[in-house]
Protein backbone atom coordinates (compact mmCIF):
# COMPACT_ATOMS: atom_id res chain seq x y z
CA UNK A 1 0.00 0.00 0.00
CA UNK A 2 1.47 3.52 -0.85
CA UNK A 3 -0.25 5.19 2.01
CA UNK A 4 -0.04 4.11 5.59
CA UNK A 5 -2.46 5.91 7.54
CA UNK A 6 -1.47 7.62 10.59
CA UNK A 7 -3.26 10.38 12.87
CA UNK A 8 -2.14 13.32 15.73
CA UNK A 9 -4.49 11.87 17.96
CA UNK A 10 -3.88 14.48 20.51
CA UNK A 11 -6.77 16.31 18.88
CA UNK A 12 -9.18 13.48 19.94
CA UNK A 13 -8.75 14.06 23.58
CA UNK A 14 -5.70 14.70 25.91
CA UNK A 15 -5.65 11.48 27.45
CA UNK A 16 -3.81 8.67 26.06
CA UNK A 17 -6.52 6.58 26.65
CA UNK A 18 -8.93 8.16 24.92
CA UNK A 19 -6.95 8.61 22.09
CA UNK A 20 -6.25 4.81 21.81
CA UNK A 21 -9.67 3.92 21.90
CA UNK A 22 -10.80 6.34 19.08
CA UNK A 23 -7.82 5.32 16.87
CA UNK A 24 -8.88 1.78 17.23
CA UNK A 25 -12.21 3.03 16.88
CA UNK A 26 -10.92 4.55 13.24
CA UNK A 27 -9.19 1.79 12.68
CA UNK A 28 -6.24 3.81 12.76
CA UNK A 29 -3.00 1.42 13.36
CA UNK A 30 -0.40 3.91 13.56
CA UNK A 31 0.72 7.51 15.52
CA UNK A 32 2.06 10.84 15.09
CA UNK A 33 2.90 10.90 18.86
CA UNK A 34 2.80 14.95 19.92
CA UNK A 35 1.83 14.45 23.40
CA UNK A 36 -0.28 12.20 25.63
CA UNK A 37 -2.01 12.80 29.00
CA UNK A 38 -1.74 16.69 28.24
CA UNK A 39 2.11 16.50 27.98
CA UNK A 40 4.21 17.04 25.10
CA UNK A 41 6.36 14.49 23.99
CA UNK A 42 9.91 16.41 24.37
CA UNK A 43 8.83 16.89 27.52
CA UNK A 44 8.69 13.48 28.53
CA UNK A 45 11.52 11.85 30.55
CA UNK A 46 13.09 8.79 28.91
CA UNK A 47 10.63 6.49 31.35
CA UNK A 48 6.97 8.15 30.38
CA UNK A 49 8.28 8.03 26.56
CA UNK A 50 8.70 4.10 27.13
CA UNK A 51 5.30 3.86 29.14
CA UNK A 52 3.41 5.52 26.68
CA UNK A 53 5.22 3.14 23.59
CA UNK A 54 4.57 0.12 25.86
CA UNK A 55 0.41 1.38 25.97
CA UNK A 56 0.20 1.74 22.72
CA UNK A 57 1.95 -1.48 21.55
CA UNK A 58 -0.69 -3.42 23.96
CA UNK A 59 -3.13 -1.59 21.93
CA UNK A 60 -1.66 -2.71 18.82
CA UNK A 61 -0.60 0.15 17.57
CA UNK A 62 2.69 1.76 16.80
CA UNK A 63 4.43 5.13 15.83
CA UNK A 64 5.12 6.39 12.50
CA UNK A 65 7.00 9.96 13.86
CA UNK A 66 6.87 12.24 16.76
CA UNK A 67 5.13 15.23 16.18
CA UNK A 68 8.17 17.14 17.67
CA UNK A 69 7.94 21.16 18.59
CA UNK A 70 11.93 21.31 17.78
CA UNK A 71 12.47 24.54 15.47
CA UNK A 72 9.16 25.87 16.23
CA UNK A 73 10.48 28.68 18.26
CA UNK A 74 11.76 32.40 17.49
CA UNK A 75 15.04 32.34 15.38
CA UNK A 76 16.19 34.64 17.97
CA UNK A 77 15.70 32.44 20.87
CA UNK A 78 19.51 30.88 22.38
CA UNK A 79 19.85 27.92 20.49
CA UNK A 80 22.16 25.91 22.70
CA UNK A 81 19.18 24.80 24.72
CA UNK A 82 17.23 24.03 22.17
CA UNK A 83 20.11 21.75 20.34
CA UNK A 84 19.75 19.83 23.81
CA UNK A 85 16.02 19.66 24.33
CA UNK A 86 16.58 18.30 20.38
CA UNK A 87 18.98 15.31 21.40
CA UNK A 88 16.29 14.45 24.65
CA UNK A 89 13.81 13.87 21.37
CA UNK A 90 16.24 12.24 19.83
CA UNK A 91 16.91 9.42 22.71
CA UNK A 92 12.53 9.41 23.21
CA UNK A 93 12.23 8.47 19.47
CA UNK A 94 14.79 5.78 19.71
CA UNK A 95 13.26 4.49 22.88
CA UNK A 96 9.83 4.74 20.89
CA UNK A 97 10.99 3.35 18.41
CA UNK A 98 9.35 5.86 16.23
CA UNK A 99 11.03 6.37 12.42
CA UNK A 100 10.90 9.91 12.14
CA UNK A 101 10.66 13.08 14.11
CA UNK A 102 8.71 16.36 12.73
CA UNK A 103 10.62 19.86 12.98
CA UNK A 104 10.19 23.15 11.98
CA UNK A 105 12.94 25.90 10.86
CA UNK A 106 12.24 28.56 13.60
CA UNK A 107 9.79 31.42 13.44
CA UNK A 108 11.24 34.93 11.83
CA UNK A 109 10.27 38.14 13.24
CA UNK A 110 7.13 39.60 11.79
CA UNK A 111 7.72 41.88 8.56
CA UNK A 112 11.06 41.03 8.22
CA UNK A 113 13.01 39.62 5.18
CA UNK A 114 13.63 35.51 6.08
CA UNK A 115 16.92 35.70 3.92
CA UNK A 116 18.23 38.04 6.83
CA UNK A 117 17.73 34.75 8.88
CA UNK A 118 19.22 32.20 6.13
CA UNK A 119 23.17 31.56 7.41
CA UNK A 120 21.29 30.92 10.66
CA UNK A 121 18.78 28.86 9.98
CA UNK A 122 21.05 26.75 7.78
CA UNK A 123 23.44 26.47 10.93
CA UNK A 124 20.74 25.24 12.98
CA UNK A 125 18.79 22.61 10.89
CA UNK A 126 22.42 21.58 10.01
CA UNK A 127 22.97 20.76 13.42
CA UNK A 128 20.25 18.85 13.82
CA UNK A 129 20.80 16.56 11.01
CA UNK A 130 24.54 16.26 12.56
CA UNK A 131 23.15 15.26 15.81
CA UNK A 132 20.66 12.51 14.29
CA UNK A 133 23.85 11.20 12.60
CA UNK A 134 24.22 7.17 13.65
CA UNK A 135 20.47 7.24 15.09
CA UNK A 136 17.75 5.15 13.79
CA UNK A 137 15.46 8.09 12.62
CA UNK A 138 15.40 10.61 9.86
CA UNK A 139 13.92 14.18 10.67
CA UNK A 140 10.60 15.76 8.76
CA UNK A 141 10.68 19.81 8.36
CA UNK A 142 7.49 20.84 8.12
CA UNK A 143 6.23 23.59 5.87
CA UNK A 144 4.83 25.23 9.15
CA UNK A 145 3.54 29.17 8.52
CA UNK A 146 5.82 31.82 9.47
CA UNK A 147 8.99 30.14 9.62
CA UNK A 148 12.01 30.14 7.31
CA UNK A 149 10.61 27.37 5.29
CA UNK A 150 6.80 27.98 4.88
CA UNK A 151 6.67 28.31 1.41
CA UNK A 152 7.93 26.05 -0.91
CA UNK A 153 11.00 27.43 -1.70
CA UNK A 154 12.63 28.13 1.06
CA UNK A 155 11.69 24.24 1.79
CA UNK A 156 13.86 23.14 -1.00
CA UNK A 157 16.71 25.83 -0.05
CA UNK A 158 16.85 24.13 3.53
CA UNK A 159 17.00 20.40 2.35
CA UNK A 160 19.34 21.01 -0.43
CA UNK A 161 21.94 23.24 1.62
CA UNK A 162 21.91 20.88 4.56
CA UNK A 163 22.20 17.97 1.87
CA UNK A 164 22.08 15.29 4.52
CA UNK A 165 19.87 11.84 4.36
CA UNK A 166 19.06 12.60 7.67
CA UNK A 167 16.49 15.49 6.88
CA UNK A 168 13.42 15.08 4.54
CA UNK A 169 10.54 16.62 4.04
CA UNK A 170 6.76 16.18 5.04
CA UNK A 171 4.36 17.57 3.00
CA UNK A 172 1.75 19.75 4.46
CA UNK A 173 -1.49 21.01 2.04
CA UNK A 174 -3.13 23.27 4.44
CA UNK A 175 0.42 25.29 5.48
CA UNK A 176 0.99 25.90 2.01
CA UNK A 177 -2.70 27.35 0.90
CA UNK A 178 -2.51 29.35 4.36
CA UNK A 179 0.62 30.65 2.88
CA UNK A 180 -0.82 31.83 -0.35
CA UNK A 181 1.29 29.14 -2.33
CA UNK A 182 -0.21 27.20 -5.16
CA UNK A 183 0.51 23.64 -4.33
CA UNK A 184 0.82 22.25 -7.68
CA UNK A 185 3.74 24.08 -7.96
CA UNK A 186 5.07 23.46 -4.74
CA UNK A 187 4.65 19.61 -5.38
CA UNK A 188 6.65 19.95 -8.11
CA UNK A 189 9.72 21.69 -6.95
CA UNK A 190 9.62 19.53 -3.41
CA UNK A 191 8.35 16.08 -4.96
CA UNK A 192 11.76 14.25 -4.50
CA UNK A 193 12.23 15.36 -1.25
CA UNK A 194 8.93 14.11 0.23
CA UNK A 195 8.79 11.43 2.47
CA UNK A 196 5.73 12.08 4.70
CA UNK A 197 2.39 13.74 4.09
CA UNK A 198 -0.10 15.71 6.51
CA UNK A 199 -3.71 15.45 5.88
CA UNK A 200 -5.43 18.48 6.23
CA UNK A 201 -6.66 21.09 3.95
CA UNK A 202 -7.68 25.01 3.94
CA UNK A 203 -9.47 27.15 1.35
CA UNK A 204 -8.46 30.29 -0.35
CA UNK A 205 -10.83 33.36 0.56
CA UNK A 206 -10.71 36.95 0.78
CA UNK A 207 -7.27 37.75 2.53
CA UNK A 208 -3.83 38.09 0.87
CA UNK A 209 -1.38 35.80 1.36
CA UNK A 210 1.65 36.32 3.88
CA UNK A 211 4.28 36.80 1.18
CA UNK A 212 2.56 38.55 -0.73
CA UNK A 213 2.13 35.60 -3.70
CA UNK A 214 -0.73 36.43 -5.48
CA UNK A 215 -2.98 34.17 -4.24
CA UNK A 216 -6.38 34.95 -1.58
CA UNK A 217 -6.12 32.56 1.62
CA UNK A 218 -7.89 32.17 4.60
CA UNK A 219 -6.94 32.86 8.20
CA UNK A 220 -6.76 29.72 10.03
CA UNK A 221 -9.49 27.93 9.08
CA UNK A 222 -9.18 23.91 7.90
CA UNK A 223 -10.88 21.51 6.20
CA UNK A 224 -10.67 18.23 6.33
CA UNK A 225 -8.57 16.73 3.47
CA UNK A 226 -9.72 16.93 -0.04
CA UNK A 227 -12.36 19.20 0.66
CA UNK A 228 -10.21 22.81 0.45
CA UNK A 229 -7.81 23.84 -2.16
CA UNK A 230 -4.85 21.86 -1.55
CA UNK A 231 -4.98 19.68 -4.78
CA UNK A 232 -4.48 16.92 -2.22
CA UNK A 233 -6.12 14.31 -4.40
CA UNK A 234 -3.99 15.66 -7.52
CA UNK A 235 -0.50 15.60 -5.52
CA UNK A 236 -1.41 12.09 -3.39
CA UNK A 237 -1.97 10.74 -6.97
CA UNK A 238 0.90 12.11 -8.43
CA UNK A 239 2.80 10.93 -5.42
CA UNK A 240 1.16 6.94 -5.54
CA UNK A 241 2.42 7.14 -9.63
CA UNK A 242 6.06 8.31 -8.31
CA UNK A 243 6.32 5.19 -6.18
CA UNK A 244 5.85 6.70 -3.00
CA UNK A 245 5.21 4.44 0.38
CA UNK A 246 5.29 6.12 3.74
CA UNK A 247 2.86 7.37 6.27
CA UNK A 248 0.84 10.33 5.60
CA UNK A 249 -0.83 11.54 9.06
CA UNK A 250 -4.49 12.84 9.75
CA UNK A 251 -4.65 16.22 10.97
CA UNK A 252 -7.83 17.82 12.01
CA UNK A 253 -7.63 21.06 13.12
CA UNK A 254 -10.91 21.34 12.39
CA UNK A 255 -13.49 24.16 13.96
CA UNK A 256 -16.48 23.77 16.17
CA UNK A 257 -18.68 23.66 12.61
CA UNK A 258 -17.35 19.62 12.60
CA UNK A 259 -18.60 18.72 15.84
CA UNK A 260 -18.78 19.60 19.80
CA UNK A 261 -15.63 17.60 20.79
CA UNK A 262 -12.37 16.93 19.68
CA UNK A 263 -13.15 12.51 19.33
CA UNK A 264 -16.17 14.15 16.64
CA UNK A 265 -13.83 16.37 14.65
CA UNK A 266 -10.91 13.48 14.22
CA UNK A 267 -13.42 11.26 13.15
CA UNK A 268 -14.76 13.49 10.54
CA UNK A 269 -11.16 14.31 9.67
CA UNK A 270 -10.08 10.71 9.42
CA UNK A 271 -13.32 9.75 7.41
CA UNK A 272 -12.36 12.21 4.54
CA UNK A 273 -8.72 10.84 4.77
CA UNK A 274 -9.90 7.26 3.79
CA UNK A 275 -12.22 8.62 1.56
CA UNK A 276 -9.17 10.24 -0.69
CA UNK A 277 -7.33 7.59 -0.09
CA UNK A 278 -9.76 4.78 -1.74
CA UNK A 279 -9.88 7.54 -4.22
CA UNK A 280 -6.82 7.02 -5.31
CA UNK A 281 -6.75 3.08 -5.18
CA UNK A 282 -9.47 3.40 -7.95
Amino acid sequence: MAFVLSAFADEIDSALDTQIRVLQQAGIRYVEYRSGDGKNISDHSLREAEEAARRLHDAGLALSALGSPIGKVDVSAPFAPHLDLFRHTLDLAEAMQAPYIRIFSFFMPQGEDPSRYRSQVMDRMSAFAEAAEGRPVTLLHENEKEIYGDVPERCLDILQTVNSPKLRATYDFSNFVQCGCDNLAAWRLLQEQVVYFHLKDSVYSGKHGQRDRGLEVTGNGHRPVGEGDGCCLEILRQAQERGFEGFASVEPHLGEEYGDNGETRFLVAARAARALLDQIKR
